[in-house]
């Protein structure tokens, strides 16, 4: 086993600590090394500053901690927005995700604030919106043997009874009705066997007008549906099989069993 380690957590410099050091270098009070000391902020970062310094006179040291450039509210107004979602969350006037941002887009114009463009597109906050279809069928084929219809219990099975039921009553021809079907029936025949010269102008529908595809002839494969086994294997209890009394009750259940089978 290697050894573990345990993570050294430093904690960051503030802005006023690092304005601090910086000034006391440009100053040539301290140097860069004794402000870093002093002030516990990396050398680097105070070399950095003093050599814009050297380059451009009258920088502005802006210094952003955990990486906060990018931030559009600042701690309080953030607690703000907290503040009264937990307010309304207690006046039962709790408010959903999609809300939430529109609201906060909101509060960024109000307070004209700069954030992202595509914020003014969406007209809420959150850089890309959600998309249900942003996967295709294509995405799920690979996983079309295995998938399963969904089935719900709470959907009603129908039995036969029901399903008489919901089929309409087809009142059956009279046999008057039946001697009219013949004769249709021969006539059509007739006209079938000796048809009439003429000349088509329609589309003639035939077997070679089909199009037929080969999954009708050969399907993908499917996975069976799933097995409800509704019988368990009985929980058994954990034993010393050379132990007397277990020894026996176990000679007797299988002197059962030897019975039952007989």
């Amino acid at each position: 086993m290697p050894r573990s380690k345990d993570k050294v957590i430093r904690p960051k410099p503030s802005e006023q600590n690092v304005k601090s050091a910086i000034k006391m270098v440009i100053e040539k009070r301290l140097s860069i090394r004794k402000a870093a000391e002093e002030f516990h902020v990396s050398k680097s970062l105070i070399g950095r500053y003093v050599k814009l310094n050297k380059e451009k006179e009258n920088v502005e040291v802006v210094y952003h901690p955990l990486n906060a450039v990018k931030r559009v509210f600042s701690d309080e107004e953030e607690e703000q927005l907290v503040e009264y979602c937990l307010k309304a969350s207690k006046l039962h006037y709790g408010i959903c995700k999609d809300d939430f941002l529109k609201l906060a887009f909101e509060y960024a114009v109000i307070l004209k604030k700069t954030y992202p463009s595509a914020w003014d597109t969406n007209k809420k906050a959150g850089i890309w919106p959600f998309n249900d279809n942003i996967f295709g069928e294509d995405e799920f084929l690979s996983s079309y043997v295995t998938d399963r219809p969904y089935v719900d219990a709470n959907t009603v099975t129908h039995t036969r009874l029901d399903m008489a039921e919901i089929q309409p009553n087809i009142a059956l021809p009279g046999p008057s009705q039946y001697a009219n079907i013949e004769q249709q029936y021969d006539n059509n025949q007739v006209a079938i066997e000796s048809p009439a010269p003429s000349i088509s102008t329609g589309t003639i529908y035939t077997d070679k007008n089909i199009v037929m595809s080969p999954e009708a002839i050969r399907p993908f494969p499917k996975a069976p549906p799933r097995k409800n086994n509704t019988t368990r294997n009985r929980k058994g209890k954990t034993r010393v099989l050379t132990y007397t009394p277990k020894k026996e009750e176990l000679e007797l259940l299988a002197a059962k069993k030897e019975k039952r089978s007989k």
